[in-house]
């Protein structure tokens, strides 16, 4: 989640936002619903686009002829406006409310606090329609001063704000659209920016670094779930065991401390079952070690198996059967 995709950090805004505020489901499912439509007429209007160009075969290649555009294509930009805004707002409001929480999780879990941080990305949000380039501060909005933190250059979560940025970010990638065939502009192309101090965590934090933001996310939301009154269930893996305890220490489980993890309780299972084994001492090189209150039982069952032994070649020799030469 931390150096993947930026569609997994998408993901995980959008499932806590679904758990915190329901209604965000329907949502997230109606502006699922228009960028399948959206992206549809653009593919269509790509396509005439594509054949009107090849038969005049004059007009340059990828460009759009006047009057090609599906007027359908308006009222699906209404649509990705209006569910669009609502959808960027809600995240807008959880990243907020998660920063100081993966702060202070981030802090516990590692040991150090380095100022971790997140901010919210908008596609398409500057004047010139271009994100800055990974890695790079992000697009600022109008009466943000200069040298502010990344977190004061997000945009305001404001409906109407919201809603004005995105139509006016659709007219100017307009064309990039209908040449390409895709919808370049909505939440489904934000960024959920983590950060290690000043840096950005997907291109230069170590893997310790990286395990600490996700554990930090996880325990984030758990107490962000458990401030607003549900019981949630945090389940973390058995991976960087000392990572994983100093995470059940900052989400609070007293059960859970250190020298209690799963690993611990196969040690301790070990440690008693070699308290609870015989004292064994080596006979010698090339031979087995058998503990001295074993031998008696060994030497009872091999003079047993010779009797028997010794009792079933006298049968066979009694009924005439003697055994073939090797």
């Amino acid at each position: 989640m931390v150096k993947g995709d930026p569609d997994q950090r998408r993901r995980y805004l959008d499932d806590l936002l679904v758990a915190t505020r329901p209604r965000f489901a329907g949502v997230r499912a109606d502006y699922e619903r228009v960028l399948r439509q959206r992206t549809a007429l653009l593919k269509s209007a790509r396509a005439m686009a594509a054949s009107g160009a090849g038969a005049r075969g004059s007009a340059p290649r990828g460009s759009v002829p006047r009057g090609s555009v599906p007027s359908a294509l308006e009222v699906w930009d209404d649509h990705l406006i209006a569910t669009g805004a609502e959808l960027t707002a809600g995240r807008l409001e959880l990243t907020v409310g998660l920063r100081p929480l993966m702060a202070k999780a981030y802090a516990a879990v590692s040991g150090e606090d380095l100022g971790a941080g997140m901010s919210y990305r908008q596609a398409g949000a500057d004047p010139g329609g271009h994100n800055a380039p990974r890695g790079q501060p992000g697009p600022r909005w109008p009466g943000t001063p200069r040298g502010a933190s990344q977190e004061d250059a997000e945009p305001p979560a404001d409906r109407e704000v919201l809603a004005d940025g995105l139509r006016q970010a659709l007219a100017r990638a307009r064309r990039a659209e209908l040449e390409r065939g895709v919808c370049l502009v909505g939440p489904h192309r934000d960024e959920l920016e983590l950060r290690v101090g000043e840096l950005p965590a997907r291109g230069y934090a170590s893997q310790g670094e990286s395990w600490s933001l996700a554990l930090a996310l996880r325990i984030a939301a758990y107490d962000l779930l458990r401030s607003g009154g549900e019981d949630p269930v945090l389940i973390l893996d058995d991976r960087l065991c000392r990572a994983r305890q100093r995470a059940a220490g900052a989400a609070g489980r007293p059960g859970l401390r250190r020298g209690a993890g799963p690993g611990y309780r196969r040690g301790a299972r070990r440690r008693a079952r070699r308290a609870r084994r015989p004292e064994v001492r080596g006979i010698g090189r090339g031979r087995s070690a058998v503990p001295d209150d074993h031998v008696p039982e060994r030497a009872d069952r091999l003079r047993l198996a010779r009797e028997a032994l010794d009792r079933a070649k006298a049968d066979a020799l009694a009924k005439g059967n003697r055994p073939g030469p090797r």
